[in-house]
């Protein structure tokens, strides 16, 4: 979670917080009262303790969190995607126009798991282990996935059903 995000849920909390004050208390240069101390936990959906672990344990507890968070959110977009789909799938039949019919053939027929398999080889996943048991994506050449195309960059009916590209 960002320094903005924590700042944003503990105002909404009804503390006076903002990206710069989650920054004065990371660094120690602001005191932190329990009843901040409780929201921060609550928010991270942490217990008090965890807070208190040493950090590398409390570094494994937040990872945890953020790779469980980004699966929900993977969850919940995947399951609009289907949504989205089945509408458009439903849609389809009417469609005359054969620059419409096309692309919407194209997300039609696209198939989530093709598009893991894409993303796993842009990041360099494809091949999972290095010799001690960690992923090569954590310090290999792939490990920012910024350089991923957004779907504008990526040309029209390559965003499917094939996992050879």
């Amino acid at each position: 979670m960002s320094q903005r995000d924590l700042g944003q849920r503990m105002k909404a909390r009804g503390w006076k917080w903002t990206h710069v004050t989650v920054g004065l208390v990371e660094k120690g240069e602001r005191p932190l009262r329990l009843a901040e101390a409780q929201d921060i936990a609550a928010v991270l959906n942490a217990d008090l303790g965890q807070l208190l672990l040493d950090s590398s344990t409390a570094d494994v507890e937040m990872q945890l969190a953020s790779v469980a968070g980004a699966f929900d959110i993977m969850r919940r977009g995947l399951a609009s995607f289907m949504f989205e789909q089945s509408e458009l799938a439903l849609m389809r039949p009417n469609i005359v126009d054969e620059r419409l019919a096309k692309a919407a053939d194209g997300w039609i027929a696209t198939r989530p798991e093709d598009n893991v398999s894409s993303v796993r080889r842009e990041l360099g996943l494809d091949q999972p282990v290095r010799d001690d048991g960690g992923l090569l994506f954590a310090d290999g050449p792939h490990a920012d996935i910024a350089h991923l195309p957004t779907l504008e960059e990526v040309p029209d009916g390559e965003h499917h059903t094939t996992t050879e590209r």
